[in-house]
């Protein structure tokens, strides 16, 4: 027959652990955020999608002039929703009708897309798993 012990004392930080825990998802999204951002403006650097395809030349052969432009770039970034609802969001600022075209194309322009069309990217995905790791420890590392 096997024993096992367990001390009670150990109790109530487990109790408040398992408080802390609805606190993961909210917490996960504020550490992803600047990642994802970052992700973002590497994408514009690069001049490239979110899974690393590069973006349509322009007409004249010149790359695009998302890569130059700073009018999108600049105000481009991953925030927490608001209030205390979970997840993240994109923010474009004022350039969002903007960033609309860019993202799915128009009757004369290619698609140069900033967000993913089709699943979650890499870089996505791996700041998504660092920021769950890093909101895990910090939930149960608390005292």
């Amino acid at each position: 027959m096997m024993q096992a012990t367990f001390p009670l004392a150990q109790m109530g930080r487990l109790e408040r652990v398992l408080q802390r825990l609805d606190q993961l998802p909210r917490r996960t999204s504020a550490f992803a955020a600047p990642d994802i951002t970052a992700a973002l403006q590497k994408e514009f650097s690069q001049g490239r999608d979110p899974h690393g395809r590069p973006w349509k030349k322009l007409a004249t052969g010149k790359p695009s002039h998302l890569t130059a432009s700073k009018k999108l770039r600049r105000q481009t970034r991953a925030a927490l929703l608001p209030g205390s609802r979970m997840g993240l969001r994109i923010l474009f600022g004022s350039r969002a009708r903007v960033a609309g075209f860019h993202q799915t194309g128009t009757g004369s322009m290619p698609a140069r897309r900033i967000l993913p069309d089709k699943g979650l990217p890499v870089s996505w995905r791996v700041a998504l798993e660092r920021a769950h790791r890093k909101a895990f420890q910090a939930i149960t590392r608390a005292q």
